[in-house]
């Protein structure tokens, strides 16, 4: 799925590894190397697109990939985003991702994926404030913490996953403040524009029509729009 408005792009693809969250459920899957393949292709294409990447693209086990695009795209940046996987994985291998975020400090975006529980669960349909302080707990605990913590795997943030053990990656507050704000502010050229009322809902009414599709094609999936929804009945009152 891309979003794009002008050269500025966020790439989000689903699960790309086998047996995965997604192709369990028979949805869309290939390989993470034609994916990563794909990426590049599209890159080379149009060398101008500045290019947010979602979940790190799905690359927590491919680091020295995850590495190379970085330092042949200088416009290209991840999201940190939580994953099924990607947690567990920088938590396997903490001396190897944090030399990479100390040396990408500066293509590294801060993101939760919040509310995507009541999205993709069978279980959960409306928006879960439990769920927005678990995802941003996971975040903070693996950029911040100097201490081992057991992370629970809840069927939230963490699906598919048993509980595991995070030592966190205790980034200064230099590399911190970019991450969470600094990088995103470069991204996307200066500080943010006036909000545009027209634009929002019909961003809105686009997110109702493709979750709608979604449900259609996995039918255990039973989205929230509700979210969308008050956001455009909110701009109909600002009128």
């Amino acid at each position: 799925v891309f979003t794009v408005i002008a050269v500025i792009a966020l790439l989000h693809a689903f699960d790309v590894d086998p047996g995965g969250l997604f192709e369990k459920r028979g949805m869309a899957h290939i390989s993470w190397m034609d994916y990563y393949n794909d990426i590049k292709d599209m890159l080379k294409a149009f060398p101008k697109l500045r290019l947010t990447i979602a979940h790190f693209g799905f690359s927590s086990l491919h680091p020295e990939e995850a590495a190379a695009l970085l330092d042949e795209f200088p416009n290209v940046y991840y999201d940190i985003c939580p994953n099924q996987y990607m947690f567990p994985d920088f938590a396997a291998s903490e001396q190897i991702w944090r030399p990479f975020f100390e040396k990408y400090q500066d293509r590294i975006i801060y993101g939760t994926d919040i509310g995507a529980r009541c999205v993709l669960s069978n279980g959960q349909k409306t928006f879960s404030e439990a769920e927005c302080h678990g995802r941003m707990e996971l975040i903070d605990g693996l950029l911040t913490a100097d201490t081992h913590q057991i992370m629970k795997a809840d069927g939230r943030y963490l699906i598919g996953t048993e509980d595991f053990l995070l030592h966190g990656l205790t980034l200064s507050d230099e590399i911190l403040n970019k991450i969470y704000r600094d990088n995103f502010r470069c991204f996307i050229g200066g500080e943010p524009a006036p909000v545009n009322p027209r634009l929002v809902k019909k961003e809105c009414r686009r997110i109702q029509l493709t979750l709608k599709i979604m449900s259609f094609i996995d039918k255990g999936m039973a989205p929230d729009t509700t979210i969308a929804k008050d956001a455009i009945a909110f701009f109909n009152k600002k009128r």
